[in-house]
């Protein structure tokens, strides 16, 4: 599929929205609305221990800037398809920098989430 500014425009925004619920700890409702494939992966217990554990470790954050989007069709270990990976800088309370990587996936008509990854640089 080609993937339009437009559609990347509205991955970013999917993305942002996750993001938001994540920001509040509304886990349960980020990941109801996340793709199938990530709920195969992990269960809401589990993402919550995780996504705490981190929180704990960086504190809160308190400057999240833009960084890069990329379009792909394959990514590790999951099924091929239409892909944003979607990088951002955080400035968090306890780590000045810190990379959050989500990619939302082109399914069913609409972006959904499917991947979520911070590194401490």
């Amino acid at each position: 599929m080609r993937i339009t500014p437009d559609l990347k425009l509205k991955a970013l925004e999917v993305a942002l929205s996750w993001l938001h619920l994540i920001d509040l700890s509304h886990y349960a409702k980020a990941y109801s609305i996340s793709a199938p494939y990530f709920r195969s992966q992990i269960t809401l217990g589990e993402l919550s221990k995780r996504i705490i554990k981190v929180n704990q470790q960086i504190g809160e954050t308190t400057n999240r800037t833009l960084k890069s989007t990329h379009h792909i069709c394959k990514v590790p270990n999951a099924p091929v398809g239409d892909y944003v990976i979607i990088e951002f800088e955080l400035e968090t309370e306890l780590q000045p920098n810190v990379i959050e990587t989500i990619t939302p996936v082109f399914e069913d008509g609409q972006w959904k989430i499917c991947g979520y990854y911070l590194s401490v640089r």
